[in-house]
């Protein structure tokens, strides 16, 4: 259903109608160095199954399914770049609408959304025309015509012809998922307004040869989006697949600029106003020094009682999840958003603790700053552990805070949360 390969800023990548997520084996290869790559297979396609096959298919169904995915391999409020290519980058328009606060970048080749166009709009009566055609010919008990049709309109006359005929009958057998596609995009709500506030990064990619709809939805897309790249290259709507020396490289270079942009914002944050919930400040900050003090910490660290824990020493690729130290009793990951936690200087640590988790009473040494990103957490001050005076500190949360508190915590149903604070530590 879905691949998953290197470490780093999560890159998701959606494939075309007719194809899997092996269209993008050689972007993954060469993103893979720098980002974690994900390539998901949509609905119908290599390993993903149909969850029904009749005409109440939907778009919001393929985007439920990416959603579905990308919560079993991301944090719920974890940010990320998407890719899309023809009806996966209407899947990807999709995403981006139900959830803009997730992206860090969009990056759409040829995406046919013409249900963004009007009703009367040639592109989009010449795509439908396509899928009545396509739908009469497989009516007609005659798919291999249909595909055939499909085929060499997107890819040029004579392509279907050309390929051996176990591709021929493989593609053939795709056509229904194909038809419920077009029905898909066709009776999909006009919504365009979203498109105006959409303060998101995003790379317009196009062939110089593809069929007019896909050209007029780019050009659609790029008079309404406000933070737009445009890029047009020598090849036709599969350029992806048949240019990918070309393609490729300007969709890593497109990441990259966003991802750096993205990293200095980031690192640029000011402090955080006392703008948490009353009575949250102090106990917050206790439990995110804490948690920071156990990843920075050198040789050893000291508890509330003075007693001597072993400090695990954690190399920590940039972004790259990782388990947390021994003295989480009980799991829990973490990955480095920006700086280093073992050297002198600022970071900021995204860090996932799981039901039911428990940390006893310690002290804090350090000031630094916390983000409830998602879930719930309980924290106690004091060296009892959880106390009447407890506080829950619930998704949305976050304050500036100094040290010296002795605090614990508990959760219940586990929690997502940003640490930003500065380094070495020392117990």
């Amino acid at each position: 259903m879905f691949h998953e390969e290197g470490q780093g800023k999560a890159v998701v990548l959606l494939h075309s109608s007719m194809s899997s997520r092996n269209q993008w084996r050689a972007l993954a290869e060469q993103l893979r160095s720098r980002y974690r790559v994900i390539t998901i297979d949509l609905l119908g396609y290599g390993d993903s199954r149909m969850r029904r096959r009749d005409t109440n298919y939907r778009l919001a169904d393929e985007a439920r399914h990416v959603e579905s995915v990308l919560a079993n391999a991301l944090l719920p409020c974890e940010t990320f770049h998407l890719v899309g290519h023809s009806y996966g980058g209407v899947v990807a328009l999709s995403l981006a609408q139900r959830a803009p606060q997730r992206l860090d970048s969009l990056t759409l080749y040829e995406p046919l959304a013409v249900h963004l166009l009007p009703p009367r709009d040639p592109a989009r009566l010449e795509f439908e025309l396509l899928g009545e055609r396509v739908g009469h010919d497989a009516a007609a008990d005659n798919a291999t015509a249909g595909a055939a049709r499909f085929i060499d309109h997107w890819s040029g006359q004579g392509s279907f012809s050309a390929l051996p005929p176990l591709k021929q009958r493989a593609f053939t057998a795709l056509l229904p998922k194909v038809l419920m596609e077009f029905r898909a995009v066709s009776g999909e709500r006009r919504i365009t307004s979203w498109l105006r506030d959409f303060d998101v990064p995003v790379c317009l990619m196009h062939g110089n040869s593809s069929p007019s709809s896909a050209r007029r939805v780019i050009a659609f897309l790029a008079a309404l989006l406000p933070r737009i790249r445009r890029i047009e290259f020598g090849a036709g709507h599969m350029g992806p697949v048949t240019h990918p020396d070309m393609v490729n490289p300007e969709i890593a270079r497109f990441i990259s600029s966003s991802a750096s942009e993205d990293e200095h914002t980031v690192a640029a944050m000011p402090e955080f106003p006392s703008h948490a919930p009353r009575g949250a400040g102090g106990l917050a900050k206790a439990f995110a020094i804490g948690l920071a003090a156990l990843l920075c910490a050198g040789p050893a660290t000291r508890g509330l009682a003075g007693e001597e824990n072993q400090a695990v020493e954690i190399p920590v690729p940039a972004n790259a999840w990782r388990e947390l130290p021994q003295d989480f009793s009980n799991a829990g990951r973490y990955a480095v958003v920006s700086g280093d936690p073992r050297a002198p200087g600022g970071f900021i640590v995204r860090i996932e603790l799981p039901p039911g988790f428990e940390l006893s009473p310690r002290r804090a040494e350090r000031d630094l700053q916390l983000v409830v990103l998602s879930g719930e957490m309980t924290v106690s001050r004091g060296a009892t552990a959880h106390p009447a005076g407890a506080t829950n500190l619930k998704s949305g949360y976050f304050a500036a805070f100094g040290a010296g508190e002795t605090y614990s915590v508990s959760t219940k149903r586990g929690v997502a949360l940003q640490v930003f604070g500065t380094c070495p530590w020392k117990g």
